[in-house]
């Protein structure tokens, strides 16, 4: 591994929690960061910004071999803070989970350090000593394999769903060390407040997914869809062009630019099979396609393929009797 003045053989996960708990997410991400761990030579830190809480055992438990706990602060300023810790010295990588608060700081992060972010990361790996992120590129028409050769740390942001659940070991050992912020002021003020609807089921923990994409239509055929997705025990989804054409609602997205999940069965109805929604798909036990088109992509991916209509097949589905 290249060393370089400043730097030190850490790799860094920023973690968030839900309540008492990490999500799961950042444990996706702690239990990738332990198998890099493994190829670099490096140790597993996670950067955690609650001050009580389990969190930093769960954190050790999940592969971190120590855990810089902060007192909870606004995300806005906890890129200043983090950089207050790294004057000591720059850890090799640092990842984030793909949320908002990920991605914020992460990027304010990386314009304080002036260092490299590769965002929707879907493959992490060790390559020459350095991090290599792949993400799709140019529309999701290829891979790109990224490397930062001129700084560290190397820094993503993964969705959820991407890397498996590692499983929790109480047994290990770590350490815990108290850090103290930099009293940092926030640079933004709040104007005001929405209230988004909250998703009728949680599309990440799904186990059977049925999904639409632009090859339906029509609102009256994702209307359908959801009675399908009902009466099969499924979550609803679609593809980014059919949230795009105003179809779907965006909790229901799908691919790099949405959700990523590890469904048991993936059910695709009138989804043709872009790169970038197959990343989000990757994780999936069963892929089911159904497309009118013989020489869609998606067939080359699916478990089971059927030639038919999207509409006629959830129609279908819905005078099934079991």
């Amino acid at each position: 591994m290249m060393e370089k003045k400043g730097y030190i053989p850490e790799i860094w996960v920023y973690c968030e929690n839900r309540g008492e708990k990490l999500t799961t997410g950042t444990k996706e991400l702690l239990g990738k960061a332990r198998e890099l761990a493994r190829e670099s030579g490096c140790l597993v830190a996670a950067v955690l910004f609650k001050k009580v809480g389990r969190g930093a055992e769960d954190a050790i438990a999940c592969g971190a071999d120590k855990v810089y706990r902060y007192s909870a602060c606004r995300n806005e300023v906890q890129a200043q803070t983090i950089a207050g810790q790294m004057e000591a010295g720059r850890p090799w990588a640092f990842l984030f989970p793909a949320t908002s608060a990920g991605r914020m700081v992460a990027a304010q992060l990386s314009v304080q350090l002036k260092t490299g972010l590769t965002a929707d990361c879907i493959q992490l790996s060790v390559e020459d000593g350095y991090l290599k992120q792949t993400r799709p590129a140019f529309g999701g028409s290829l891979m790109a394999d990224i490397l930062c050769r001129h700084s560290y740390p190397q820094m993503a942001t993964v969705q959820k769903g991407v890397f498996p659940l590692p499983k929790a070991d109480i047994s290990r050992k770590g350490e815990i060390l108290l850090c103290n912020g930099n009293g940092a002021i926030s640079p933004l003020r709040l104007l005001a407040k929405t209230t988004e609807l909250k998703e009728e089921k949680n599309l990440n923990d799904a186990k059977i997914v049925l999904a639409g994409g632009l090859g339906l239509g029509s609102k009256k055929n994702f209307i359908l869809l959801k009675q399908a997705a009902e009466k099969i025990g499924a979550v609803p989804a679609a593809s980014r062009a059919a949230v795009n054409a105003g179809l779907a609602p965006y909790a229901w997205q799908v691919g790099q630019s949405g959700k990523t999940i590890r469904p048991s069965i993936y059910i695709a109805c009138g989804i043709s099979g872009a790169v970038q929604h197959l990343a989000g798909i990757q994780g999936a036990g069963c892929i089911v396609a159904v497309n009118p088109d013989k020489k869609a992509p998606i067939f080359d991916h699916a478990d089971i393929g059927i030639v038919a209509d999207g509409a006629s097949f959830l129609r279908r589905l819905l005078e099934w009797e079991e």
